[in-house]
């Protein structure tokens, strides 16, 4: 996991760190943390109107025919069990929620994906891949338990693109963490598994 820290203070190092946003637990990649509370404040609110960019990269479990799409639907808490999440279509429950989709690569039973979130609900991502019966690899929560390829307790989903306006210089900033090498070693195997490089045009 990686922290981006944004401060402007020269003593930023005595003030206490405080997360922007929050990534799921078993993802690994960029999460932004501010040093100042009024950069703090400044930063969310690009959180709050989506001008602030995060990408993502998965795995997931089924052959994905087009080659890009748009989930959109509400996420709200499983009204049986609150600890997770759960889509609601016909809007009466839960928050609005976009993510976007491309694919990057394809094997025979799994898709690698980029995932370019719209909107920032709790595991957005993990419930509405597995809304379009596509769930993530090695998610215990949202998957599927009993075809785990890699036995680990992470999820096959990275955050490896995050970008914002500093909320003072008013410049545009990007930052790129790589694929882990446990995404890479499932990436691997499953090339070798399906004898030879399947991607799109």
């Amino acid at each position: 996991m990686v922290y981006i820290f944004i401060s402007l203070k020269k003593n930023f190092y005595k003030k206490i760190p405080i997360l922007v946003h929050r990534i799921d637990k078993g993802t690994s990649g960029l999460i932004l943390v501010a040093k100042d509370k009024n950069i703090l404040e400044k930063i969310s609110k690009q959180f709050y109107i989506n001008h602030l960019k995060r990408k993502y990269i998965t795995l997931v479990w089924g052959y994905i025919k087009n080659n890009k799409g748009t989930i959109i639907c509400n996420i709200g808490r499983s009204l049986k069990n609150r600890i997770y999440m759960n889509v609601f279509p016909n809007g009466i429950y839960g928050k609005f929620s976009i993510t976007h989709y491309k694919v990057l690569e394809r094997f025979k039973y799994v898709t690698l994906l980029k995932c370019t979130l719209e909107t920032g609900r709790t595991h957005q991502i993990r419930v509405h891949l597995k809304y379009i019966g596509h769930p993530i690899i090695n998610d215990k929560d949202y998957g599927c338990q009993k075809y785990i390829i890699e036995k680990n307790k992470y999820q096959a989903l990275h955050a490896y693109y995050i970008e914002y306006i500093h909320p003072i210089y008013r410049k545009q900033n990007y930052f790129i963490c790589p694929i882990p090498e446990r995404i890479k070693f499932i990436i691997k195997n499953l090339r070798l598994l399906n004898g030879e490089r399947s991607s799109i045009g």
